[in-house]
């Protein structure tokens, strides 16, 4: 029988870290080398999404100081789960039989990287081909944020990396010479950062990662139904909706922490209401659509418009 294999196509911003931090203590259940391989998307539209990573790794491994042998460590594992994945991009196939494998110790694997909802269909269909032909059941989960919210939470995320901030993750304090690290390493990144509003933000990728439209049509246009699994974040932290994920993916139900939040990211500066009308009116596609296709009432109950 084929192993399932979890594709979860996002969204970005939508709870697939905390999600994916859930799913590892399932007996059964592996993830790839990392939660976000970012193979297909690298395939498919991105070639230089994985080098550039790796470049700024590496630049970051040279620059930490005496003693700090435990970030060196976690550094020095990220470089090589990201040359694993480089070495997969090119070859389908290949991707495939890396959690062929991987699946010979677990029953359910996964690659929870919110990049993928940019796929085309015809990409899925290639997709698809590959892991069924190298002994894989794909299963497709797509989280869903209020599209104008999710754009917000994104935009937070972008200007707290400027600004050198952290993620609020764990207690743990943030150890100093990861802060000086991300303040010297790019004052012009941090000055673009302040010279594009909150509309300029909203546009191109970051739009097309809250049309999630597009990306439901064209993993239906691949994939049946049942091997499909939607959910909202706004209902995510609640034991239905996480029981009807460990159903879908045939774990065991098990309790999860609802109290925790991880990669959230906190309120930098105000956004200018002109601004969130006008993303909003851009994003009322998206809006009607989900009304359509999952019914007004619960998408009006989740989504405050």
């Amino acid at each position: 029988m084929k192993k399932k294999f979890l594709l979860c196509v996002g969204c970005q911003k939508g709870g697939t870290t905390w999600l994916a931090e859930y799913l590892e203590g399932a007996p059964g259940f592996r993830l790839g080398a990392q939660k976000e391989m970012h193979v297909l998307d690298t395939h498919f539209f991105a070639p230089d999404w994985l080098q550039g990573r790796l470049r700024s790794d590496r630049d970051l491994l040279a620059k930490l100081p005496a003693g700090a042998e435990a970030e060196r460590e976690e550094v020095t594992e990220r470089i090589a789960a990201r040359e694993l994945c480089q070495g997969l991009v090119g070859d389908l196939d290949a991707y495939a039989r890396y959690f062929r494998d991987l699946a010979k110790s677990a029953d359910v694997v996964a690659d929870m990287t919110p990049n993928y909802a940019l796929l085309t269909a015809a990409q899925w269909r290639s997709t698809r081909d590959a892991l069924e032909r190298n002994g894989l059941a794909p299963r497709i989960l797509f989280l869903m944020r209020d599209p104008e919210r999710r754009m917000e939470s994104a935009w937070r995320m972008r200007e707290r990396n400027a600004r050198g901030s952290v993620a609020p993750r764990s207690p743990r304090p943030v150890p100093r010479w990861r802060l000086l690290l991300r303040r010297a390493s790019g004052p012009a990144g941090a000055q673009a950062a302040s010279n594009h509003p909150y509309l300029a933000f909203a546009s191109n990728d970051n739009l097309a990662r809250s049309r999630y439209e597009t990306t439901i049509r064209a993993i239906e246009q691949v994939f049946p139904a049942e091997d499909i699994h939607y959910a909202f974040y706004e209902n995510l932290f609640r034991p239905d909706t996480i029981a009807a994920i460990n159903a879908f993916l045939g774990l065991p139900d098990r309790p999860a922490d609802f109290g925790a939040r991880v990669n959230a990211s906190p309120v930098v500066k105000p956004i200018d209401p002109a601004e969130r009308a006008r993303v909003r009116a851009l994003l009322e596609p998206t809006y009607r659509f989900c009304e359509e296709r999952f019914g007004e009432g619960q998408i009006r109950a989740i989504w405050k418009r």
